[in-house]
């Protein structure tokens, strides 16, 4: 279980270094890779899905999983059909998204 917080912590390291804070939460630009092994957010802010890119699939996913890890609303807000995305956080700022990622890794500090 630790292993998997710190992983955690390790992928929202990709997130924060492509966020913008705006009044109604974080913006996040993000390229998509579809068809990959398992759902992570890489270093440069590259998502890669489980899901094929038809019918939402990819979407839903990214949607479904960026919520189970941060615990807010997400939304697509440009890019619906395309690679490149920009997520709203809805509700999230920089000082929450760096204590779930200080949680993530295991620092109590």
């Amino acid at each position: 279980m630790e292993y998997q917080e710190t992983l955690k912590g390790h992928m929202l390291h990709g997130l924060v270094d492509h966020s913008q804070q705006t009044p109604d939460g974080i913006l996040i630009n993000v390229k998509v890779k579809t068809n990959q092994p398992k759902f992570r957010i890489r270093q440069d802010g590259t998502i890669e899905v489980k899901s094929l890119p038809e019918h939402g699939k990819a979407n839903r996913e990214i949607l479904k999983e960026l919520k189970k890890m941060l615990g807010c609303d997400v939304k697509i807000l440009m890019g619906l059909t395309a690679k490149n995305k920009i997520i709203l956080l809805a509700g999230m700022d920089t000082e929450k998204l760096n204590d779930i990622m200080k949680n993530s890794n295991g620092n109590n500090d």
